[in-house]
């Protein structure tokens, strides 16, 4: 793969192998942003991996979330039929949560976004109960990205008394079925997905299948 030096770069690399982990341990990830760029970390400027996170989620064009054993990372619009059937066979939130395959937690979380399409993370957490359990929402919230049920859709500032925002930006969150429904209307089997992601990871180099399959299934096989 290319060395990744700007957003657009990200952009064509993310299309052409299909997904992309963000950063962290290699060893799991087996391929990272983070290990394809040599630009400087957090210097505020257009060239910053670390702000092209946000750019691609608000963009909406490809799908950002925690997709990866819970790190984030970039899929591409083809490739998410295939992870919805490999990761949750389909299913709904409702139909999993009646199969005790998703937590109480997860399932009030999804439930905040009958009321609006959109929510801010101080927001949901409020609106789910979770304003005293930081801890259980963000379990919450890694549990329907890795469920390809959640999906990051930008970020925000908090805002003070007199409306002016301060503090780091959090992210925004969607519904992946909602921001991504003209692509997520294509179905595939769970053993069909499996064989179109291995097929797509092998774009990006020849990996020990026990790893490539933790990684697209998103934990223990």
């Amino acid at each position: 793969m290319e060395t990744i030096r700007t957003f657009e770069d990200l952009e064509r690399a993310v299309e052409a192998l299909g997904f992309l982990p963000f950063g962290g341990a290699e060893k799991d990830l087996l391929f990272t942003l983070e290990g394809r760029t040599d630009n400087v970390w957090h210097t505020g400027r257009a060239d910053d991996p670390w702000l092209w996170r946000a750019r691609l989620a608000e963009k909406g064009e490809q799908a950002y979330g925690k997709f990866f054993l819970g790190r984030g990372g970039f899929v591409a619009r083809d490739c998410l039929p295939a992870f919805a059937a490999l990761r949750r066979e389909n299913r709904s939130a409702e139909a999993l949560y009646e199969e005790g395959l998703l937590s109480r937690g997860a399932k009030r979380v999804y439930d905040c976004f009958v009321q609006r399409p959109r929510w801010d993370a101080p927001h949901l957490k409020a609106a789910a109960g979770f304003s005293r359990d930081k801890r259980g929402f963000e379990a919450a919230l890694g549990e329907l990205q890795g469920l390809f049920l959640l999906c990051v859709c930008g970020q925000s500032h908090k805002i003070d008394r007199s409306g002016a925002p301060y503090g780091w930006p959090g992210n925004d969150y969607a519904l992946l079925e909602e921001r991504f429904s003209a692509a997520l209307h294509t179905r595939m089997t769970r053993q069909a997905g499996e064989a179109f992601l291995l097929a797509r990871l092998k774009r990006a180099g020849d990996f020990p299948a026990r790893a490539a399959l933790r990684l697209l299934r998103g934990g223990s096989v």
